[in-house]
């Protein structure tokens, strides 16, 4: 397998999913997720935990951006 030619394949790659569109950033690789944050409680309907005041934040409002990634890595490449 040639690790460059996938790594490339991957840069910028953009995928609908369960969640809603997902990016691959070319810029560090990282994958740009939504997180989830909310409140756990007791339900008596159901008997088990269960999520409520769900709040959903892109990751895109928070990673760092990819200037300032560049300016993080040894050399600021």
């Amino acid at each position: 397998m040639d690790n460059e030619r996938f790594v490339d394949a991957l840069e910028n790659l953009v995928v609908d999913s369960p969640i809603g569109e997902l990016q691959m950033r070319g810029c560090d690789h990282q994958l740009i997720l939504p997180m989830y944050y909310g409140i756990t409680k007791k339900s008596p309907q159901y008997g088990f935990l269960v999520g409520s005041d769900t709040v959903i934040v892109s990751g895109k409002d928070y990673l760092p951006t990819c200037d300032d990634m560049a300016k993080l890595r040894v050399g600021g490449k």
